[in-house]
């Protein structure tokens, strides 16, 4: 698997939206959102109500994609579904796994212990010969592994990038991939060039405002486009800056806090968890074994009075558990659908 590290999963939940064609302004989007009940999965819409009754087997970060259609399994067969929950694909594709459609019209699926790429009809439109795929970024390009090298394949499976990197991320908006040569993290370009030489420890992923967080003899910093410190390597950990412009950081006594683009506190280092701001500027805190939200300012806006909670989607609701069930609540942390789903995923927009 490309993302093997734990902090770079960790920073990419603020960013899970991005990672799926799904960013579709508020009010003019259809948003569902997975939710299990009595072993199967359905989709709900924004008001808790069944848009697709739960008929489905183990959800599998499956999400509808803008082509209005999401991969589903049914008694161990991979289909594909539209968002009235038909089968647009019946359940009997030769596949052991299937991912979300990239905005190319391509989604990545597994067979026999390989990978290649199906269309919306659930033909291989790159057959199964590579050992791992990743999504198609913007570019029209995927990250590929091919006998323990990575590299990036076209929408016809043919090496623009050769597999010859330890690891890779995704093209981000710049233009730039993370890549791993020898050991060490930089960035290249579409044509497989090094931007940014590779000698940093670790990177995370690029934020909005054009940096990065990297690691460099054992802290983290923050660099530009250009390779530049912006921020000078000084913290234990440090997560992307996230829409609002406040990054989380960890300092040498083990707690979380925010800083600014300057590098400057703006929540000094409290925080036992990792504090990962929403657009809202809202984040998920835990405070003696419950959950709420605090602002940038660090005060709870929401106090903490939950068993679990995850970030705010597009919609305005954030995923919520209490006493064993899940539902969701507005940003005045009341319950805009109650309790009452086994487990749930944010809420996603469909249908462009």
């Amino acid at each position: 698997m490309r993302v093997r590290h734990l902090f770079f999963a960790l920073f990419c939940v603020a960013f899970v939206v991005n990672l799926f064609p799904c960013s579709t302004a508020a009010g003019a989007a259809n948003y569902l959102a997975a939710a299990e009940s009595n072993g199967k999965w359905g989709f709900i819409n924004a008001k808790g109500e069944w848009a697709i009754p739960p008929k489905f087997g183990d959800y599998d970060f499956v999400f509808f994609s803008a082509n209005g259609l999401a991969p589903a399994r049914s008694e161990g067969k991979w289909g594909i579904i539209n968002a009235k929950g038909e089968w647009v694909i019946p359940p009997k594709l030769k596949c052991d796994l299937v991912r979300s459609f990239a905005a190319n019209g391509l989604a990545q699926a597994y067979s026999e212990g390989k990978s290649g790429f199906i269309n919306a009809r659930g033909e291989w439109a790159i057959p199964p010969k590579f050992e791992k795929v990743e999504y198609f970024s913007a570019n029209g390009l995927a990250p590929t592994e091919s006998e323990g090298k990575w590299g990036f394949i076209n929408a016809k499976g043919g090496w623009v990038i050769p597999p010859k990197f330890q690891e890779v991320e995704n093209f981000t908006a710049n233009g730039l991939a993370p890549a791993e040569s020898e050991g060490k993290w930089g960035f290249i370009n579409a044509k497989g060039e090094w931007v940014i030489p590779p000698k940093f420890d670790l990177v995370g992923p690029f934020a909005a405002n054009g940096l990065i967080s990297v690691r460099s003899n054992g802290k983290w910093g923050f660099i530009n486009a250009k390779g530049e410190w912006v921020i000078p390597p000084k913290f234990d950990l440090a997560g992307p800056f996230a829409a609002n412009g406040s990054v989380s950081v960890a300092a040498s006594n083990g707690k979380w806090g925010v800083i600014n683009a300057r590098g400057k506190w703006e929540i000094p280092p409290k925080f036992n968890d990792f504090v990962a701001f929403a657009a809202n500027g809202l984040a998920p805190e835990r405070s003696a074994g419950k959950s709420g939200f605090i602002n940038t300012k660090g005060e709870w806006a929401i106090p903490p009075k939950f068993d679990d909670l995850w970030d705010f989607s597009a919609n305005g609701l954030a995923r919520a558990k209490s006493a064993g069930k899940w539902g969701f609540i507005d940003t005045k942390g009341k319950w805009a659908i109650p309790p009452k789903f086994d487990r749930v995923s944010g809420f996603y927009a469909i249908g462009r």
